[in-house]
């Protein structure tokens, strides 16, 4: 983000391509969202910064066409300031300076339903919805600054993470009540021990990369007679988000 806010300020992208390339890479890295829909409700001209063209007769009226005092800076040999960029456009600025906050990140399982279908047959009378299943990349309380964890390795084109079939798996409580699913992954286990020494925080002595399968499975339940998932997992990209300490209060099961 920080070449981005160089190529803002030095003005030698046009603002059009500037605020395309910008936009997509929000939504492609998942920073805001939410925007594209937003901004598809706005016209072309707010949406991207571009300013109207004056009617052909009335270039007397175009403020562009005004020479300062002194004479044009560009025609001496300097540059002219760039113009100011829409709101919508300073998202890489706000990235670039964003306020130290406790953090979240996290990958949504994209094949949640066969982990459904799997904890049905092995006898969980309820589970989290295939929406929600995730896994944690950090949960920090202490407050950093999220461009500073810098970019995850091992993903694919699309920001996706593939954890392939077999391995070592295991299902076991973690925590106070939650049922979860735990596998191996390098590339999880790199990728949270980076964002640490970036200046997060974990609650445990240790990360083991896992899906919580449920919050409300019986004590009685007898954890070791269950089969645990060997089929492949597949994560979405990453999801920053500010952290929410009364999550707990909204997760709700099906």
């Amino acid at each position: 983000m920080e070449a981005i806010t160089a190529l803002i300020a030095s003005g030698m992208v046009p603002d059009e391509a500037m605020a395309r390339a910008v936009q997509n890479l929000i939504e492609e890295r998942g920073y805001m969202p939410g925007l594209a829909d937003a901004l598809s409700k706005i016209s072309e001209d707010e949406r991207f910064g571009l300013q109207p063209k004056p009617p052909a007769d009335n270039d007397d009226d175009d403020p562009s066409a005004i020479v300062p005092e002194g004479g044009d800076p560009a025609s001496a040999g300097g540059r002219a300031q760039p113009p100011a960029r829409r709101a919508a456009n300073d998202a890489a600025v706000f990235f670039a300076d964003a306020q130290p906050r406790p953090l979240y990140v996290q990958r949504k399982l994209l094949n949640g339903t066969d982990i459904i279908g799997w904890a049905k047959k092995e006898g969980f009378t309820s589970t989290l919805a295939a929406d929600d299943l995730h896994v944690t990349v950090l949960y920090s309380r202490q407050p950093v600054d999220p461009m500073k964890m810098g970019q995850a390795w091992g993903e694919d084109e699309n920001g996706n993470v593939r954890i392939k079939p077999g391995g070592p798996r295991a299902v076991e409580r973690l925590g106070e009540n939650a049922v979860v699913l735990l596998f191996p992954s390098w590339d999880l286990q790199s990728r949270h021990r980076d964002m640490v020494e970036a200046g997060g925080s974990h609650d445990f002595d240790e990360y083991h990369p896992h899906v919580t399968i449920s919050f409300e499975v019986p004590t009685d339940m007898d954890l070791t007679a269950v089969r645990p998932f060997t089929g492949a997992l597949e994560f979405g990209p990453e999801l920053f988000e500010p952290l929410d300490l009364d999550w707990k209060r909204k997760v709700t099961e099906e």
